[in-house]
């Protein structure tokens, strides 16, 4: 069974069951809370079995081996992860073992500056409102359409030196430029996303693809 788990811009194909993913949410003070709120709920909706952890799990790698996926809300905080050396080497050691890393809006700046994903953020902070994504066939968005309209706050406008490109902005407040980018990095797979996909710019629970299975 393949799960396609797309929560807040995730999107994720995992191939394990529901029941036996383990997926680690990074949940901290300056964590932004509808973010975090959105992706837990599709998580607990699709059944998937989730823990919050902290920076120190981070950087102590006590998530290595023990979660399948670990998921970065956007928020604050990445402007101080990404000039901490220990948090980075966190995450590259985590997805060298083999794990997955998504990091939504803010915190795909992260992944990028952090070298997991090759590529250059261009602009950010463009706004909060409406953007249309054209999506590429690839096996991340083979049962989705070829676009989507979502919710942008201020994210990443990125683009791709190497790394996969999912989709790219095609109009809205963001007109050009890449969304989702998908890399390898050792063993395990990274995706960074710009955009906010299962809330709109009010809460959780904007009409869109985040409780597609």
């Amino acid at each position: 069974m393949r799960l396609a788990a797309v929560a807040s811009g995730l999107l994720v194909l995992l191939s394990q069951p529901a029941s036996c993913l383990k997926v680690a949410v990074f949940a901290v003070d300056d964590v932004e809370p509808t973010c975090l709120k959105a992706i837990e709920k599709v998580l607990k909706d699709a059944g998937v079995s989730f823990d919050e952890v902290n920076e120190k799990d981070i950087v102590d790698g006590t998530i290595v081996g023990k979660y399948d996926v670990l998921i970065l809300p956007g928020g604050a905080y990445s402007e101080r992860v990404v000039h901490h050396p220990g948090f980075i080497e966190g995450l590259k050691e985590f997805a060298r073992a083999g794990g997955k890393i998504v990091g939504i809006c803010a915190d795909a700046i992260t992944l990028v500056k952090g070298g997991l994903v090759r590529a250059r953020v261009e602009e950010a902070g463009l706004g909060v409102g409406r953007v249309t994504l054209k999506l590429k066939r690839c096996s991340l968005t083979e049962e989705l359409p070829d676009h989507l309209d979502v919710t942008y706050i201020n994210g990443p406008v990125m683009w791709s030196q190497g790394a996969e490109v999912v989709a790219r902005y095609a109009g809205g407040i963001v007109g050009r430029g890449d969304a989702i980018l998908v890399d390898r990095y050792g063993k395990g797979e990274v995706i960074a996303i710009g955009p906010h996909q299962c809330h709109d710019e009010s809460g959780p629970g904007a009409p869109s693809y985040c409780s597609t299975l």
